[in-house]
């Protein structure tokens, strides 16, 4: 099938993504507003490239000023690899070579989008825009122009690209380039979007189980079931060396089974066994304000709140909490999952948190959650900076 060449009114209308007069969230989470003025300021510039690449947060620079003459196919696929993370040319230029469907470039027409965004400089612009900060999801809101208005008439606000959704691939590479460089990233991405390898792999459901998969994906599965530690010291290295293939994939399944003392994959608990815990687990439970913090009582339901709820696909937590006792506090406001919480026991029987999860949509924590979240860590004794939760929540590297 011939590719539709997309032309510059189509990329003009990604300014009307979101409705005039309404605010929305991107796919980070925050809030932003539909743009004001942009798409004119740029069709009557005496420079509107200049304009454009400052609204797509690309450097007014070669090689991105000749990338644009060549056509908004092409434009829009740079565009969108640099937002993956991509800031070496000639690492985009390996991906945009290889991407001859231009899969980012629909990327960027199907999920991208312009808005203006409140610039929070210091403490004193917090103060000054407490509703774009913060905002109970639980709660119907009344949309207030007035807020954006202020921010415009101060000079606070910024067009930039963003997704209004998680683009394709994403989570991917950034598991990629969060462990390799730039280069190998690309080489991987490339293969990927050149001649797709399929390997024999185990289903991750039941390992007694084989079945064909794309290599790239079967790997970064893999990759995701491990921690930091692991992946830098053996997992890592060993992909560099072979790239992704079976031998990168029999390792990592390898080194995965040793690493649960060659526990034999057909002996993981069913999903019915109970979790014992130790009293000092127990006293992790409480409720304040409707938020109910709990311990997963069953394997399943364990396994359930890790690739169910809080990280589809996923299996670590599941073996996480069957196999290595990590112990793992879950909360909920009413029917609605928040967040999820990994913590080490140490030696005087406090508790020290490992990792940290987002409620299941993704959604930026709101301020009662960080003031019911700080009322249980000094509750509970909780080793850790309560003031890192945001950084914990954006290193968490669990697909969501």
């Amino acid at each position: 099938m011939k590719k539709t060449t997309r032309k510059k009114e189509d990329f003009l209308t990604l300014f009307k993504k979101i409705p005039s007069g309404k605010s929305t969230k991107d796919f980070n989470g925050v809030f932003c507003h539909a743009p004001v003025l942009a798409e004119e300021k740029i069709r009557n510039s005496e420079n509107p490239l200049k304009e454009l690449t400052a609204c797509c947060g690309l450097p007014y620079q070669e090689p991105f000023i000749s990338v644009f003459q060549e056509g908004y196919n092409r434009f829009v696929e740079v565009l969108a690899i640099w937002h993956y993370g991509f800031r070496n040319a000639e690492t985009i230029e390996n991906i945009a070579r290889a991407d001859r469907k231009f899969r980012f470039a629909d990327t960027v027409f199907n999920c991208g989008m312009f808005a203006d965004y409140i610039f929070i400089d210091d403490d004193e612009d917090c103060e000054r825009y407490p509703w774009y900060l913060y905002h109970d999801d639980d709660e119907d809101y009344d949309y207030d122009e007035s807020v954006y208005e202020k921010a415009r008439d101060e000079g606070n606000t910024q067009t930039c690209f963003t997704f209004a959704q998680t683009p394709w691939l994403y989570e991917k590479i950034k598991l990629l380039l969060k462990f390799f460089d730039e280069k190998t990233a690309s080489e991987f991405i490339a293969e990927y979007l050149s001649h797709p390898k399929k390997i024999r792999v185990h289903n991750k459901k039941d390992f007694r189980e084989v079945k064909t998969n794309i290599a790239f994906d079967a790997i970064i599965d893999l990759m995701n079931m491990f921690i930091d530690e692991a992946l830098s010291k053996s997992i890592v290295p060993q992909i560099k060396r072979l790239g992704i293939c079976q031998a990168s994939y029999d390792f990592i399944l390898d080194y995965y089974a040793r690493s649960f003392d060659d526990a034999d994959f057909d002996e993981i608990p069913p999903g019915e066994t109970e979790i014992s815990f130790s009293q000092e687990q127990k006293n992790l439970e409480w409720k304040c304000d409707g938020y109910e913090f709990l311990l997963p009582k069953t394997v399943g339901f364990a396994f359930k709140l890790g690739e169910k709820i809080f990280c589809p696909g996923n299996d670590a937590l599941y073996f996480e909490i069957a196999d290595l006792g990590r112990t793992v506090v879950y909360v909920k406001k009413g029917l609605t999952y928040k967040f999820l919480m990994l913590l080490d026991e140490l030696q005087d029987g406090t508790f020290e948190l490992a990792s940290f999860a987002s409620n299941p949509k993704g959604r930026a924590l709101t301020k009662n959650d960080c003031k019911i979240l700080n009322h249980w860590y000094q509750e509970k004794g909780i080793v850790g900076d309560i003031v890192s939760l945001h950084k914990l929540q954006d290193a968490f590297e669990f697909e969501k």
